[in-house]
């Protein structure tokens, strides 16, 4: 009965089976395979250290996969005496190049790809002595880097003063205090520049093109203008009070997901930043987060409760001029006023006598510092005032 070989997703099979002398049936990889055994590029193995004259080269014949039990060979006929099938020897010195297009070369790079010597091998043990260099690989990442480079300096020339700043705080470590706009401009085209971990063109680009950018900015610019802290116990604070996460994305993701607080956050931090002041045009001072990122569900309970609020403090303020009207004839009072009082005319208030406005903020001021009273200046009622002053200690001489 004939076997059936397993096939790869090409339809093509994963191996070929070759017989020995004694019709021993061995699974030799399909070198035709490209799914197997890659057939493009070019693979450099080098010496991680120049081997000295007298060491003897690297000699491989065979690796097996584990897994499957296919066999990473060439076969070179029979042994003489067991029958058993012979495999072809394959030596590394200080440096081998194989080119995948040609057939021999691919054979053995199959072969050497899987040595117990060769960082990467799923094969590797102990200390390897040798690594791959990947001629097409780092070819496709310079192409790469270069159409990345050249999409950053894009985004570099169309971005305003304001977006410069920006972007400096996001990409971490320029630092945008008492910095020129020339200098922190010409410190971002470093940053793209870079080959350090964490910096060049492409994380740019992924940092300009993050689809919560906006809010990471309103939370840099909130760090720099210390809106937000670290606290060692809780983690970053919205004005030392609100929670916002432990780490930077945390924080970033919790405002992103509370619109109401992001746009708190923009609106208090455009007014502290003195490099926003100075660089955002007068259409970008306009610009506030409002329902652009926020669903419009949201956006709407949000200004329902602030017309909400608006009303509260309208009725507030009517009845405030209500009591103020009644307690003074005058067009104006000054609440300020620091006016004489006479003060047999604070002993007898709560006789049902007239008090001037100045009179009724010495009282308070009295009733506050002396007796303790915190809440004295939301009391207009004289007799409540006196009355206080009346039961309490004295707390502040």
């Amino acid at each position: 009965m004939e076997k059936t070989i397993p096939t790869t997703k090409n339809g093509l099979a994963m191996y070929v089976i070759v017989q020995d002398g004694n019709n021993q049936e061995h699974k030799i990889v399909n070198f035709e395979n490209p799914e197997m055994v890659p057939t493009e590029g070019i693979k450099i193995v080098r010496a991680i250290r120049k081997l000295s004259r007298h060491q003897p080269a690297s000699v491989m014949k065979v690796a097996r996969d584990r897994i499957t039990g296919i066999i990473y060979g060439i076969p070179a006929g029979l042994y003489d005496g067991t029958k058993n099938l012979k495999f072809q020897s394959i030596e590394i010195n200080d440096v081998r190049q194989f080119d995948l297009r040609i057939m021999a070369d691919r054979m053995e790079w199959a072969v050497i790809s899987r040595a117990t010597y060769l960082v990467g091998s799923p094969n590797q043990k102990g200390k390897p002595t040798h690594t791959v260099y990947d001629v097409e690989a780092e070819s496709n990442a310079k192409i790469i880097n270069v159409s990345e480079k050249k999409q950053s300096y894009t985004t570099m020339e169309a971005l305003s003063p304001m977006q410069v700043m920006d972007m400096a705080r996001n990409c971490g470590g320029i630092s945008v205090i008492n910095n020129s706009l020339a200098t922190v401009t010409a410190e971002l085209y470093e940053f793209i520049d870079s080959k350090d971990l964490g910096k060049g063109a492409k994380k740019f680009n992924e940092i300009w093109t993050m689809t919560n950018r906006e809010a990471m900015t309103i939370y840099n610019r909130c760090k720099s203008v210390g809106l937000v802290s670290f606290d060692i116990n809780s983690g970053f604070l919205w004005k030392m009070a609100t929670v916002l996460g432990t780490t930077d994305p945390q924080a970033i993701d919790y405002i992103s997901n509370n619109p109401a607080l992001l746009m708190a956050m923009d609106s208090e931090s455009r007014s502290m930043d003195p490099n926003f002041m100075a660089n955002a045009s007068e259409e970008e001072k306009k610009i506030f987060i409002t329902a652009n990122p926020i669903p419009k569900e949201v956006d709407g309970a949000i200004l329902a409760e602030m017309n909400k609020a608006m009303n509260r403090l309208s009725e507030k303020e009517a009845k405030l001029d209500e009591l103020l009207a009644k307690m003074q004839p005058k067009d104006t009072i000054d609440l300020n006023a620091k006016a004489e009082v006479n003060p047999d005319a604070i002993l007898n208030a709560g006789t049902g006598s007239e008090i001037s406005a100045g009179s009724l903020r010495e009282m308070q001021d009295r009733a506050r510092v002396t007796f303790g009273m915190k809440h004295a200046y939301t009391i207009k009622d004289p007799k409540k005032i006196q009355d206080w002053m009346d039961t309490h200690p004295v707390v502040n001489n």
